[in-house]
């Protein structure tokens, strides 16, 4: 009978209010500051909530390919595990072409986190 807002409408909805009347309203600059700074994290934790299954998926597939099968549990405890196994490899001094493989394999991971925590961070390759 009642809809109600997923926790990414409700976050993105916060660091609106935050960002645009709450600050607009502030007088007191320090105060208006801390009303941005809450607003930025809002809208991060917009963006987490948004990607968080859909990249979990994705690096679950990849981290499991470079470092065979997990061990059981939860989603995120398994993610975890085979960081921990390719950290641990990667501080054996790994042939080049596996570190390559690695690195190559890690990037995107790496990408998607970036895109939400600093969503302006240039990911690419290339030098300008």
């Amino acid at each position: 009978m009642f809809d109600h807002p997923d926790s990414k409408t409700v976050l993105a909805g916060l660091a609106e209010f935050l960002a645009g009347p709450i600050k607009d309203a502030l007088t007191d600059p320090a105060l208006a500051f801390r009303a941005r700074v809450a607003a930025h994290l809002a809208s991060t934790l917009a963006a987490q909530v948004a990607q968080q299954e859909a990249a979990e998926v994705a690096a679950l597939a990849a981290l499991t390919q470079l470092a065979g099968p997990p061990p059981p549990g939860d989603r995120r405890a398994q993610i975890a595990a085979l960081e921990t196994r390719l950290a641990a490899e990667a501080r054996q001094d790994p042939a080049p072409e596996r570190l390559q493989a690695l690195c190559r394999a890690l990037r995107p991971i790496l990408a998607t986190e970036l895109a939400v925590v600093s969503p302006k961070f240039d990911t690419s390759l290339e030098l300008k």
